[in-house]
C-alpha cells in the first residue's frame, strides 16, 4: 500500500508522467494493481498515466489488456474522482484497439458505464457517455443497443444527452446516436 501510495504521488504531477514510463513505473505498477490492499492506488496511478499519454506508446504489447480489469475497478470505486480517472483511461484504451473493447464488453463494463451515465456529477456523467459512444464500435454493444425490445430506455437516455446542457456530453450522446443509427431498429427507437 505505501508503495502504490508513492507511485500515485509520483504520477499525480503531469509534468513526471513520461520520464516516469520510461523508467519502466507500469511493471511496478501492474502487479499492485491486482493486490487487495493497494489495488485501487496501484490502479489509479495507472489511470493517470493512461489519460494523459498515448497507450499505444505507453503501454507496450498485450499490457494494455491487463489494464481493463484494474481501470473498471476504479469505475466501480464509491470516489467520484476515480470514477472519472477510470472512465477516461478506459476511453482512451477503447479507441486504440477493438481486443479492449471485447475485453470491456465480456467484463460487463457497459452495465458500469450505463449506471455511471446517470452520476449527479457532470464530469463522470460526460465521461461514462463518452464511454458508451466508443463502445458502440464493438459489435455486442451495437447489436444490443439495436434492438427494439431490449434498448428503448438506453436510446431513450442518450436522446435526453443528447441536449445536455454540458457541450460534450451532448457531443458523446449525439454520436453514439450517429454510430447507432446506421441500424434500422435504432432509428424505430429514435422515432418512437
Amino acid at each position: 500500500a505505501v508503495a502504490a501510495q508513492t507511485y500515485l504521488n509520483l504520477v499525480t504531477p503531469q509534468a513526471t508522467r513520461g520520464q516516469l514510463l520510461q523508467q519502466g513505473v507500469v511493471k511496478g505498477l501492474l502487479p499492485l494493481s491486482r493486490d487487495t490492499n493497494s489495488g485501487i492506488l496501484a490502479s489509479q496511478a495507472l489511470a493517470k498515466l493512461a489519460i494523459t499519454t498515448d497507450p499505444r506508446i505507453a503501454f507496450v504489447g498485450d499490457t494494455i489488456l491487463d489494464l481493463v480489469r484494474p481501470f473498471l475497478a476504479l469505475c466501480k470505486d464509491t470516489a467520484q474522482l476515480r470514477q472519472f480517472e477510470g472512465l477516461m483511461a478506459l476511453t482512451n484504451l477503447a479507441s486504440v484497439d477493438d481486443r479492449v473493447r471485447q475485453l470491456i464488453e465480456h467484463a460487463e463494463g457497459m452495465s458500469i458505464f450505463e449506471n455511471l451515465q446517470l452520476s449527479n456529477n457532470d464530469m463522470v456523467q460526460r465521461a461514462a457517455t463518452e464511454m458508451v459512444c466508443n463502445m458502440t464500435f464493438c459489435e455486442p454493444v451495437f447489436e444490443r443497443y439495436s434492438d427494439p425490445t431490449k434498448s428503448q430506455n438506453r436510446i431513450r437516455l442518450l436522446m435526453i444527452l443528447s441536449d445536455h446542457e454540458d457541450p460534450a456530453t451532448r457531443r458523446a450522446a449525439s454520436g453514439a446516436l450517429a454510430i447507432l443509427a446506421n441500424s434500422p431498429g435504432t432509428c424505430e427507437m429514435i422515432l418512437k
